[in-house]
């Protein structure tokens, strides 16, 4: 029911022809459903071995080691440990059970120094807070830097769909704030509990690797399972990414109900914090107050469009 798109005429440098065919071949996965599983993006398996085996040994390590790593403010780059977040916050809802997602992670993300060209805010962005250990900031910024060259690929892609070329995000996209999330989740029998509730993401697109299924999206008010194929990767649409589109590409509203332990990686492509969405709104603004509602103390943010898509 989920389209799989090959990426590799982008990856691969092949002709006009196929590069365009394989952008409409995207461009009709994401109109459908807003979720696309993407094949021959290049990412060598043992980068995704790196990364699965960093975040396997980070949250095996004691509950002390990893609350050290908690940011001062909540959102920043750091270890969020269980029921700190309820996602569906974002939508406007509370959890049928009530209480906060029992999924826990842990966030890195690009910094002022990644743009030395580019005069940015250097408030964006948080610093990151690494455990100590062995080969684990290796793996994990291997697997980044990877995944943040799909994330472009497929905007290139997209931009040209839109007739804009292949470089057409980029005036937006130049110094964009991208959160890399590992994120672990245990079994969970309750019924009412979700392993991370249902939420859409709020940049411009999220590209992930997990270890097993749990993936729901909702398409037509049900919940459907959405394991990706071996080898290939789910790619995302952002409540950005929609807005900018004029809604040509609807966000992935979506939730996590794992029946085993699950570990997954999930690259958020945010987009500049500047960049205008909409008039006297930023993009940095809007994921700001979505991110906010989900934590404690924050406002639920009402969102009527997707909460006439959830499933009852």
């Amino acid at each position: 029911m989920i389209d799989v798109v090959d990426l590799s005429p982008w990856t691969l440098g092949g002709s006009d022809f196929l590069r365009d065919r394989s952008a409409v071949a995207l461009d009709d996965a994401l109109r459908s459903h807003g979720l696309v599983f993407v094949t021959g993006h290049g990412i060598p398996a043992s980068v995704i071995a790196g990364v699965t085996d960093a975040s396997r040994r980070f949250f095996a390590e004691p509950d002390d080691v990893k609350r050290a790593l908690v940011p001062p403010v909540a959102g920043e780059r750091g270890y969020v440990p269980p029921y700190a977040e309820m996602m569906c916050r974002s939508l406007g809802i509370d959890a049928p059970s009530g209480r906060f997602d029992p999924f826990e992670a842990f966030d890195v993300g690009t910094s002022a120094t990644d743009y030395p060209r580019v005069r940015t805010a250097d408030a964006t962005f948080s610093p990151n807070r690494w455990p100590a250990l062995p080969d684990f900031r290796r793996d994990v910024d291997l697997f980044f830097d990877e995944v943040g060259r799909v994330a472009r690929t497929v905007m290139a892609a997209l931009a040209a769909v839109l007739g804009r070329g292949a470089t057409g995000f980029e005036p937006i996209t130049d110094r964009s704030v991208d959160i890399l999330r590992l994120a672990h989740y245990g079994t969970v029998d309750d019924p009412l509990v979700d392993g991370m509730s249902a939420h859409q993401d709020f940049g411009l697109l999220s590209v992930s690797h997990a270890t097993g299924p749990g993936l729901q999206i909702a398409v037509d008010r049900r919940w459907v399972d959405a394991e990706a194929p071996d080898g290939a990767l789910p790619v995302f649409v952002g409540e950005t990414l929609a807005r900018l589109s004029g809604e040509r590409w609807l966000p992935t509203l979506h939730r996590v109900r794992p029946a085993a332990e699950r570990y997954s990686a999930i690259y958020y492509h945010e987009g500049n914090a500047d960049a205008p969405l909409a008039p006297g709104e930023t993009i940095g603004a809007h994921i700001s107050r979505k991110a906010a509602a989900v934590h404690p103390g924050g406002s639920a943010y009402w969102d009527a469009a997707a909460l006439a898509r959830l499933p009852r």
